[in-house]
């Protein structure tokens, strides 16, 4: 996440999770609408200085954000790069999907038309800069 926060120069207001152990250990821990975090979790969130909003339960119209761009991601970028690296006979692995993704956002992921906005990503980010605030990662 702090290389996301990198690249996009900031760190929104808050950020929307799926229910994974990793960010969350029980929902509504606390009573209603108090959940338990994952404790690490929580203190990067803190330092960084977002919110952490989760996904509801069951509820496609939010979870269907988080989970359209991993598919968006896989079958774009994951697929592409793989075959064209077969083709080189290398093996697809954490650090040359590392070097060739901030290629794929910069030329392709955020200068498309997004289905939703019907803008490009990278334009609507930078024509609202209040949804972001300083890093503050060290």
């Amino acid at each position: 996440m702090s290389r996301a926060f990198e690249y996009f120069g900031g760190v929104p207001q808050e950020c929307l999770y799926d229910n994974m152990k990793t960010v969350i250990l029980r929902r509504n821990g606390y009573g209603r609408g108090k959940h338990q975090f994952n404790a690490l979790f929580e203190d990067f969130a803190k330092h960084c200085g977002f919110a952490i909003k989760l996904c509801k339960p069951y509820r496609a119209k939010t979870k269907g954000k988080v989970e359209k761009f991993n598919h968006y991601l896989r079958y774009n970028f994951h697929n592409g790069l793989k075959v064209k690296l077969s083709m080189k006979n290398y093996q697809l692995n954490i650090e040359n999907a590392n070097a060739e993704v901030l290629k794929w956002l910069d030329d392709t992921a955020n200068k498309r038309i997004h289905q939703t906005t019907l803008q490009i990503p990278m334009e609507l980010y930078r024509s609202n800069p209040t949804c972001a605030h300083d890093l503050n990662l060290m």
